[in-house]
């Protein structure tokens, strides 16, 4: 886990005179217990109302919590109040804009690295009074100076004792409550992650997407090991900026610790707040890995908040990512097999007669070339060329007695035969349509134009090639290419019948 503090926290003794609350007032023990049994009893967020009720007890503007987590550390809870964020007019400069180094501050730290005590704490170079807790420890401020008198930490002291019962029942309750979240969240995870089990960045998003939400972070991001170098491959909501950052540990923005697998520290704090990043946990795993497979990391919010116990969750999503990453190597393996096993009774079908022959090797071969010199990725022209291999599996279910049915049947059938091979789904609408027109005169759905999918208006145009070259029909090469201008506009994609005449000049 790692934590960017903006503005270093020590305990003061200056003298430096600030805006803020003069002194802390006298705390009368029965109003206090009043208004905080008031506050537990209402409906909703019991946390902050503990916190609204003991800024205005303090007569302060801003209180926060942090808790204490099984490590034994203090993380940010809850805060209350923005109002410290910026000096009044003329007492100073905003906090907002810049911290004492020039550099851009927000929000308040994740996690404190001092041992609480009753006394005074720097925060964002602002006074707060700090309150130990038996579960964590709570700040009230901003206050005009850095020193308590004899009788306010006296006062402090019995505020302390009674706020405790207090606050422990609620980070108890807001402990359950995230919990709850937690499992709600599971469940929605496994339903929506039904259908994506082959496809491992749409589940590593959908991961990535749940934590955000669930911890009520600014962004986040989950990165894989690519040989020695860690990438980005899923996020949300992510800063400007961020994307360019290396997330490499030693190499960028987080260092790992020796002795202490999967805990990541900031190493260039300073980077990160050039683009607005006040806080940040990261996370490595699976544990027990022999080297770190996934990073996973949350970005506060502007007001540095981020749900308890959110390292817990980075590690239990770690492991699940190691899941889903296993299964998806698994799943693909097998649908690969159901695939090879399509493309070999296509190969089949073409075998049946002379003039079939590597009818469905030429196409997605024409296929890819087209898709190439439209300029698409890699990752659809690999697309376009898996649905050219299998575009005709439909007429394997022709019979000799009603060969036009089968001939007009074939798209939709070989369609659904695709969309139940697991893996090969996304090839289904791009063989269901490969005998659309351009000008809507084809089947079976009659689709005009660019309704029809592009991988689709390639396959046809590569289809219409191949069976143009039929030895039956005895057509030069020249005569091919005449067809083709001629079916531009009409039964082919104008784009697509022009890169592929491109193509056939190149070869003549």
């Amino acid at each position: 886990m790692s934590t960017v503090l903006p503005e270093a926290i020590t305990i003061s003794d200056a003298g430096n005179v600030v805006p803020g609350v003069r002194r802390i007032p006298r705390i009368d023990p029965g109003n206090v217990a009043t208004r905080l049994f008031g506050a537990m009893a209402r409906e909703g967020d019991i946390l902050s109302a503990l916190l609204a009720e003991l800024a205005g007890l303090v007569e302060c503007s801003t209180a926060a919590i942090w808790r204490r987590d099984d490590r034994g550390r203090l993380l940010l809870a809850r805060k209350y109040g923005d109002e410290y964020l910026a000096a009044p007019s003329g007492e100073g400069r905003s906090l907002v804009d810049e911290s004492d180094d020039g550099s851009p501050v927000s929000g308040l730290p994740l996690e404190l690295t001092v041992e609480p005590v009753v006394g005074v704490m720097r925060l964002f170079g602002r006074p707060f009074a700090s309150l130990p807790l038996s579960d964590g420890m709570v700040a009230v401020g901003p206050l005009r100076r850095d020193r308590l008198g004899t009788r306010e930490r006296a006062r402090l002291v019995g505020l302390s004792a009674l706020l405790d019962g207090a606050f422990r029942e609620a980070l108890r309750t807001a402990s359950l409550e995230s919990e709850l979240d937690a499992l709600r969240g599971e469940v929605d995870r496994g339903r929506r992650a039904i259908g994506s089990t082959i496809d491992a960045g749409r589940s590593l998003q959908l991961l990535i997407d749940l934590a955000t939400t669930s911890s009520r972070s600014r962004g986040g991001f989950v990165a894989v090991r690519n040989d020695s170098t860690f990438e980005i491959v899923a996020s949300r909501d992510l800063p400007e900026g961020f994307g360019e950052l290396d997330v490499t540990p030693g190499r960028g923005i987080l260092a790992s610790v020796p002795g202490l697998p999967g805990l990541l520290v900031i190493e260039d704090a300073r980077r990160l707040n050039d683009i607005g990043v006040g806080g940040l946990l990261a996370v490595s795993g699976p544990a027990g890995a022999e080297e770190p497979v996934f990073i996973f990391g949350l970005i506060a919010t502007d007001d540095g908040e981020l749900a308890a116990d959110c390292t817990r969750l980075l590690e239990t999503l770690i492991e699940q990512a190691a899941l889903v990453l296993e299964s998806s190597h698994a799943a693909r393996a097998t649908a690969d097999r159901h695939i090879d096993a399509l493309r070999g009774l296509c190969q089949a079908l073409d075998a049946r007669s002379p003039a079939s022959q590597g009818h469905h090797r030429l196409v997605a071969g024409t296929a890819r070339a087209i898709a190439a010199d439209l300029g698409a990725d890699e990752q659809f022209c690999d697309l376009v060329a898996s649905a050219a291999l299998v575009h005709d599996a439909g007429l394997l279910a022709a019979t000799a007695e009603e060969p036009l049915a089968a001939e007009f049947a074939h798209p939709a059938l070989g369609a659904e035969m695709a969309s139940l091979v697991p893996g090969a789904a996304d090839v289904a609408p791009l063989i269901r349509a490969h005998h659309e027109w351009w000008d809507g005169f084809g089947f079976p759905s009659g689709l005009v134009g660019e309704a029809i999918p592009l991988g689709a208006r390639i396959l046809a145009a590569a289809e219409f090639y191949a069976e143009m070259l039929d030895p039956a029909g005895g057509m030069t090469p020249q005569q091919v290419l005449g067809e083709v201008r001629a079916r531009r506009g009409t039964q082919l994609d104008p784009a697509c019948a022009d890169t592929l005449v491109a193509l056939l000049e190149e070869d003549l």
